[in-house]
Formats: C-alpha cells, sequence, structure tokens
C-alpha cells in the first residue's frame, strides 16, 4: 500500500512565488505524514483563472522559477509532488502536469483534451500535444515531456504514477485507460473547475466508475 494525499494551496493568482510556497508547505505536511504522493490541482502555481495573462512572458518565466525553487526545496523529501503549471515548449504553450520529488523535476504530462466552453477556454492559449514523448528543455535542464509517461520511484516497488488532467477524466477515451494497460498503477488527475451544486459527488462516481474498469 502507498499512503497518498491531496491538497488545495490558498493561493493568490498569477503570484508564482506565492503559490509556490503555499504548495511547500502543503508538501512538509504530507511529508512529515508519510505519504508518498502528493497531487495538487491544475495549474496551481498560476492559478486556472489567469485568462490573457497565461500569454504574457513575464507570468510564464514566474511559474518557471517558481516551479525550480519549489524542486529544490524538496531536496531530501520522499513525497512525490504532481504540480500543475503552464510549460512552453517548441514555441507552443502547454498545460501540465509536472512531478517533482527529492530536488528534481522527473518531467511534465501535458493535457491532451482540452474543454473550450464556459470558464474552461483553454483552447485560447494551450495547445494539443503530439502523441509522441519527448523532451522538454527547461532551467538549464532536459526532462522528460509527453503524454504517456509514468513515474516509478525506486524506493517503491510496484508504484507506477499515471497521470491525466481534469477534463481528460470525462472523456470516453481517457488516458487513464491506455496508462494502466501500460503499466500504470496510481492514477492522479490534478484538477480545476467551478463549484456547481452536485459536482462533487458527480466526480466522485465518475472517479469510482473509471477504477472499477
Amino acid at each position: 500500500f502507498v499512503k497518498v494525499a491531496v491538497g488545495t494551496p490558498a493561493i493568490h493568482l498569477a503570484d508564482c512565488a506565492y503559490n509556490a510556497e503555499r504548495i511547500y508547505e502543503l508538501a512538509q505536511r504530507a511529508e512529515a505524514e508519510e505519504a508518498k504522493l502528493l497531487v495538487l490541482p491544475e495549474l496551481c502555481i498560476t492559478g486556472y483563472s489567469c485568462g490573457d495573462l497565461f500569454l504574457q512572458d513575464g507570468l510564464l518565466r514566474a511559474a518557471e522559477q517558481a516551479l525550480l525553487t519549489l524542486a529544490a526545496r524538496t531536496a531530501g523529501m520522499d513525497v512525490l509532488l504532481v504540480v500543475g503549471a503552464p510549460l512552453e515548449h517548441a514555441g507552443k504553450l502547454y498545460n501540465t502536469a509536472v512531478c517533482i520529488q527529492n530536488g528534481q523535476i522527473l518531467g511534465a504530462v501535458a493535457k491532451t483534451k482540452l474543454p473550450n466552453y464556459a470558464e474552461g477556454a483553454e483552447l485560447r492559449y494551450f495547445a494539443v500535444p503530439e502523441p509522441t514523448d519527448t523532451q522538454l528543455f527547461f532551467g538549464g535542464m532536459t526532462i522528460p515531456f509527453g503524454t504517456g509517461l509514468l513515474f516509478c520511484p525506486k524506493e517503491l516497488p510496484g508504484f507506477q504514477l499515471g497521470i491525466e488532467i481534469c477534463e481528460e477524466l470525462w472523456v470516453p477515451d481517457a488516458p487513464s485507460i491506455g496508462l494502466a494497460l501500460a503499466g500504470a498503477t496510481v492514477i492522479a488527475n490534478p484538477s480545476a473547475g467551478a463549484i456547481f451544486a452536485g459536482k462533487q459527488q458527480e466526480r466522485r462516481e465518475k472517479v469510482k466508475s473509471q477504477s472499477i474498469q
């Protein structure tokens, strides 16, 4: 068994340094409680509702620096963090989940199913990634980047983490299906969205239904 945790930091919109500090506080708590995985919300480094600020280079550079600072501060920690952040690659911007553990950025998973309705008009800002995994140059290093990545901490035999992001849970061909077939034993889904009456229960039922497969 692996102890896992979820956390929702009280963030400030577009204040990446502040948000990274709140995330680190949750990471400290998860580590103290011996959790091995901490899943944080989609785009929590910046806030989900930044709108056209996602098109500003200043915000993207601040997000990158916040991730690097957060990674450095996790040195010596066992807990694996899944942190939502916008990342650039080959001239395009992606909605990603970044995996961080023990001072290192292990890789980034890009969201493939982008909503384009109501508050989730993501196609205005983010690109749909190619189906093949590749490498991303980030903060002076090269990290794995793609949609089919599995994260397998060597100190946890049998633990293979796959990641899908928010909307991807709600489509018929959810990425979690392919990830499970590829060997994932745990699926994380960092999510963000408006609260509607009954949405929490609906989300619980959807997760249960998907998991039972």
